[in-house]
């Protein structure tokens, strides 16, 4: 009975170890690095400024950056970074209620999987947002994977108008890129 009880044990302590590892490595590797090369523990949290995308080191929450964007749109002029701020937001807002409908899905359904990729989802695309800018949330939006579950249950119509859609806008987006335009 105690050997049975002793393997359940270590099984379970096993998988919950697991979970840990990122974070483990985050914290031992990274910093360590860090603090030997540069002499900063926690340089990540304050680099973000450096890299000159518009973002901060500050969180910023998400009504702020919403706001912001709202702001944009009724004050600057019609040019190709108000495409690039459109194209974020409605990438943003398309996701972002696609993950909520899946959420939503997932405890009525009660799939504790499902829940756990939209859980995953909404955090891959409530994260970037915290720097207080949608700038590259198309590419985030990529691993929000609960739209690959909504669009897998949609109807055929549904499916064919967003495959279209998507593939118009991927042939100005990159039409843009090979002009020297970077589209986030």
């Amino acid at each position: 009975m105690k050997k049975v009880f002793l393997a359940n044990f270590i099984h379970i302590f096993s998988k919950k170890l697991l979970i840990y590892v990122p974070s483990i490595g985050l914290l031992f590797v990274y910093v360590v690095f860090a603090c030997h090369k540069l002499e900063m523990h926690y340089i990540f949290l304050h680099a973000q400024s450096s890299f000159g995308a518009q973002r901060t080191s500050e969180i910023i929450l998400l009504p702020q950056v919403i706001v912001r964007y709202i702001k944009i749109f009724f004050t600057a002029q019609p040019n190709y970074q108000y495409f690039i701020a459109v194209t974020e937001f409605i990438f943003f807002v398309g996701v972002f209620v696609a993950v909520l409908l899946h959420v939503r899905q997932s405890i009525k359904r009660t799939h504790t999987f499902e829940l756990g990729i939209a859980l995953f989802s909404f955090a891959n695309l409530l994260l970037p947002t915290l720097t207080g800018t949608f700038s590259s949330i198309p590419r985030y939006s990529l691993f929000a994977l609960s739209t690959f579950f909504l669009l897998y249950r949609a109807t055929p119509q549904i499916r064919v108008f967003c495959g279209i859609a998507f593939f118009l806008l991927q042939c100005l987006l990159f039409a843009l890129f090979t002009q020297g335009y970077f589209v986030s």
